[in-house]
């Protein structure tokens, strides 16, 4: 029997904002961003569904953003890289 993955969740805080992930169901990433998305916050949430994606099953994808205030350039391209390289992992993203 194979031990159960703990499910994603976290906090991500700097001066310019705030990102919590949590993964309220199997395969759901959740995110809520505050403030300025900065290139180690996209690595943070890249962390997290790698580690929902694990598990070999489709992920969907559900991001907060209303409260974001903005986001650098390598941060958009940190995160479009990902969703495209994990394009066949990925089934929605809202």
């Amino acid at each position: 029997m194979t031990a159960a993955r703990a499910r994603v969740e976290g906090i991500w805080r700097n001066e310019q904002g705030e990102i919590r992930l949590d993964e309220p169901a199997t395969g759901l990433l959740h995110t809520r961003m505050i403030g300025h998305a900065s290139p180690e916050m996209a690595r943070f949430i890249v962390a997290g569904g790698e580690r929902i994606m694990a598990g070999g099953g489709l992920m969907t994808a559900f991001h907060d953003w209303a409260d974001a205030t903005g986001y650098d350039t390598e941060s958009r391209q940190l995160l479009t890289d990902w969703g495209v390289r994990r394009r066949a992992q990925i089934e929605r993203v809202h």
